[in-house]
């Protein structure tokens, strides 16, 4: 074969393969890129629900303290168990044992022996002083030192019935029938009754009641009511659904050492909800987690979240790319907006037309992850921008380019 055979075979290999090239170009075109998408709203149940963490504790527990310092010298109930009012709980050795009531005692004894007697002096003299044999001034001092002795006297039985009151005291006793739930002594221990006084007993009325105490972050914290219904499912349970209504809802923010330990730099407000807890799978002090339900509408309008969140410069510059009109709201027409007296909050979407995008106002409500919903403004027939995309502008300019060439 000669060279101008294999030359031959060359350009013809050339031009088939262009050919080729060109003509898978032209029956496989490249996909038009989409610029945006459109689409309607529709009818759904929305609600808005807020998520919340939190502990359980038991409902109405009561406290049980001591009205005076000591050491403990023995405990007569267990954990769990049943105790009736007035039941001895405990009983405290007082540093000074009984010794404020023997002196009262003896203080009692000295002023009654003065108030007797005062008393006999004030009768023997009030009869001098009606015969003319006393005079006034005295008859008044005679009288003065009787009501003296009189209020000593009372105040000295105060002082021991206060004294027989604080060593009655060494003998804790439960205020209310219940189930012992905590003892935070042992034998031996000391005790203050003072600034931070120590908690002997938590003791619970009804261990069924229970309370799941919410920690409300101050961004939600204005959505939150009492009355609202809210699910609660306990970390140690996960199985068990508890529903139940907020009861309470602190006005004022929790301490600070909450807030650390929920790593959040802002406040905290406590909500309560009770809980039945009758198949007593419950404990004090497990972390729950809850969700509060803040609203919910059945079959409302409601579109797409992500149609309020367009992008009306990237919108335009599609538009010219399309060579369509694109109207926007000025400044002043959106102030005028939010000004109207219509219920729900203004926001504002893109309605897409026959000659291109307008901004339209709509009113609003609640809404959940996807869905907003929508009260007026625009109707379920209204075709609305929920995506752009603006093409890669450098990609762009290498095609007109190569084009060209």
């Amino acid at each position: 074969m000669n060279r101008k055979s294999w030359f031959f075979y060359g350009i013809s290999l050339i031009v088939l393969s262009f050919g080729g090239w060109h003509g898978y170009k032209w029956f496989n075109p490249p996909p038009q890129k989409t610029l945006f998408t459109s689409g309607t709203g529709s009818l759904k149940t929305i609600a808005r629900r807020i998520i919340a963490t939190g502990t359980l504790d038991i409902k109405n527990n009561l406290q049980i303290g001591s009205l005076v310092g000591g050491t403990v010298q023995e405990l007569y109930v267990k954990e769990q168990a049943h105790v009736t009012k007035g039941q001895k709980l405990a009983l405290l050795t007082l540093l000074k044992d009984n010794t404020d009531v023997r002196t009262a005692q003896g203080e009692l004894v000295k002023a009654q022996a003065i108030y007797t007697y005062k008393t006999k002096n004030y009768l023997r003299e009030k009869k001098l002083f009606n015969a003319g044999f006393l005079s006034q001034d005295e008859f008044e001092k005679i009288t003065q030192d009787y009501e003296i002795a009189q209020g000593d006297l009372h105040s000295k039985q105060a002082l021991l019935d206060r004294a027989k009151i604080e060593y009655e005291s060494r003998i804790i006793r439960a205020p209310a029938a219940g189930t012992i739930v905590a003892i935070g002594v042992t034998e031996g221990m000391k005790i203050t009754s003072d600034l931070d006084p120590t908690v002997l007993f938590n003791l619970a009325p009804d261990t069924t009641k229970m309370e799941a105490i919410l920690d409300i972050d101050e961004t939600d914290i204005g959505l939150v009511a009492v009355g609202m219904k809210t699910k609660i499912i306990a970390d140690g349970l996960p199985y068990e659904t508890y529903k139940g209504f907020i009861s309470s809802l602190n006005f004022s923010p929790c301490k600070c050492d909450k807030k650390k330990n929920n790593n959040n730099n802002g406040s905290i407000y406590e909500a309560r909800v009770p809980i039945d807890d009758s198949k007593k799978l419950l404990r004090p002090g497990m972390s729950v987690s809850a969700t509060v339900l803040i609203k919910k509408l059945k079959q409302t309008f409601c579109i797409p979240n992500k149609a309020i969140y367009i992008n009306g410069k990237m919108l335009k510059r599609i538009a010219d790319i399309l060579h369509l009109e694109c109207k926007e709201l000025s400044l002043k027409e959106k102030a005028t907006c939010k000004k109207q007296n219509q219920p729900g909050k203004v926001k504002f979407v893109w309605i897409v037309t026959a000659t291109g995008f307008t901004e339209t106002p709509v009113w609003t409500d609640i809404s959940d992850d996807t869905d907003i919903a929508v009260l007026s403004g625009i109707d379920m027939d209204s075709k609305i921008v929920l995506t752009v995309e603006i093409p890669n502008e450098l990609e762009e300019y290498y095609k007109k380019a190569f084009k060209t060439m």
